[in-house]
């Protein structure tokens, strides 16, 4: 009761301080609030690394991973932990599976087995500093590029405390010490190097120099957590489009648009293959490619299910073993079996980039790329059998450079992305067997679904009189456009 009710002060100053912040002069000198949210989010963060308790053991299975490189010179994609008597079997849970993460992590994770060897509590100070560390410079990411793009101080200053105040991202960083805030900031700092070239784009063909830093750090994301691939992919249809719309201002007929688009496509898309390839062409070294190609989809997150419409069906399936037939249990069955999750991600994943595409053509910017990237996540969020409360800071950074949210879309699916960081939080309470609620067993997974839902329909629908001469300035307006 003590987290639950700390979850929701924290969430209730976080709301005041939004709206006081949102409430003040668009360009007033914001250096001082701007060195508060920073400073408390550092001691925070802190009190989070320090607190003797742990929501998630993912720190023991960065340690189990590069300890099976640092000490027994083993690929983790390929081998166990279990095979090797390594103190670390105590304490990681995922020492039976192999690695469900980029090469460019597990270097990290070798060189902090390294120094840390079989020292539990290193490990755990470690990765919860590094994850702090990583936090405080997404805030810093975020303040830049709004300034990058043209927004206010206000905006930027209101854009750095969403982020760096979120309970979610606090309490998933300092306390979870979890590898997706690194992910996050290469993401961010990707988008601020291509920002470096953005209004040039629209105008002039950009060299390969000019957005081969972007890519190298969306790369770098990919190396951590290939799960955001799709992300990077929706990058290159903005990166196309630009190229097209350069050389259509040059004179250029459609086919001369479409060369120049597929020439940096394909210079771009060729430099991310190598530098992936080259990460984990080491760990792969000595294996047949059927093995490497099984390697992806042996880890657990493949083909198991946690907090997920799935595994809550599958539990209702359980507790009514003796109702064979009715209505609940047809729905059941079906939500319970995993082919239809396949078809049902393929086509939400399948519609949202498509959508994702169509909207980077009409308006290729960095912003419209960002909202498409939090419709993505969000849909997937939704479906996705594989879930975790760490899985929604991935969309904060994204929505907290999307300020100011105008128009509906863009309102909802920001609003969408900050109302996740709530109700997540009922993943804990259905994970750990507290009384009232206990293991999902059957409906109870509602109670993350339609809260998102929800938010998303009211904010796009409600049209709120003066909303954005409340939150927004002319100015603001007139960078925007």
């Amino acid at each position: 009761m003590f987290f639950i009710g700390a979850t929701l002060l924290a969430f209730l100053v976080y709301g005041i301080s939004t709206w006081w912040l949102a409430r003040q002069p668009a360009q007033a000198n914001y250096r001082i609030t701007q060195s508060w949210i920073m400073a408390i989010a550092l001691l925070a963060g802190l009190c989070f690394v320090f607190t003797p308790a742990m929501l998630s053991n993912d720190v023991f299975v960065y340690a189990g991973y590069g300890r099976l490189v640092s000490a027994y010179h083993a690929s983790p994609y390929f081998d166990l932990l279990t095979n090797y008597p390594d103190k670390l079997n105590l304490y990681d849970d995922w020492r039976g599976a192999t690695c469900a993460y980029g090469p460019f992590w597990v270097l990290i994770c070798t060189l902090v087995s390294t120094l840390a060897g079989t020292n539990i509590l290193s490990y755990l100070l470690t990765y919860r500093l590094l994850a702090l560390a990583s936090n405080l410079c997404n805030i810093l990411l975020v303040g830049l590029i709004l300034r990058k793009l043209g927004r206010s101080e206000r905006t930027a200053t209101l854009g750095m405390l969403l982020y760096a105040w979120n309970p979610l991202m606090l309490q998933e960083n300092g306390l979870g010490g979890h590898n997706d805030t690194v992910m996050v900031t290469f993401l961010l700092l990707g988008a601020y190097c291509w920002l470096q070239h953005e209004l040039r784009a629209f105008t002039e063909r950009l060299r390969v120099r000019d957005y081969l830093p972007a890519l190298a750090c969306f790369s770098i994301a990919i190396l951590i957590k290939y799960s955001c691939a799709p992300l990077v992919l929706l990058f290159f249809v903005l990166m196309g489009r630009r190229a097209m719309l350069a050389a259509a201002q040059q004179g250029k007929a459609l086919r001369g648009q479409l060369l120049e688009a597929g020439r940096d496509i394909l210079i771009g898309g060729s430099f991310c293959s190598v530098l992936v390839i080259g990460f984990y062409l080491p760990f792969c070294l000595g294996h047949s490619i059927p093995d490497i190609i099984k390697s992806f989809s042996s880890p657990p997150s493949s083909y198991l299910s946690y907090n997920s419409i799935q595994q809550a069906a599958g539990r209702w399936l359980d507790w009514n073993k003796s109702q064979q037939e009715g209505v609940n249990y047809t729905i059941f069955t079906v939500l319970a079996t995993p082919v239809v999750w396949r078809i049902i991600n393929v086509i939400v994943i399948g519609a949202s980039m498509l959508a994702g595409l169509v909207a980077l053509w009409r308006k290729p910017s960095i912003q419209v790329w960002a909202l498409a990237c939090i419709a993505f996540l969000s849909l997937l969020y939704l479906v996705i059998t594989w879930l975790f409360p760490w899985y929604i800071t991935w969309v904060i950074g994204l929505a907290c450079i999307c300020l100011p949210a105008r128009g509906r879309l863009p309102r909802a699916l920001v609003g969408t992305a900050l109302q996740f960081t709530l109700t997540i939080h009922f993943l804990y309470l259905f994970f750990f067997p507290i009384s009232p609620f206990g293991r999902w067993n059957g409906w109870d997974f509602l109670t993350t679904l339609l809260p998102p839902i929800a938010t998303f329909l009211v904010l796009y629908y409600w049209r709120p009189r003066h909303f954005q001469a409340a939150m927004f300035t002319q100015e603001e307006h007139t960078h925007q456009a």
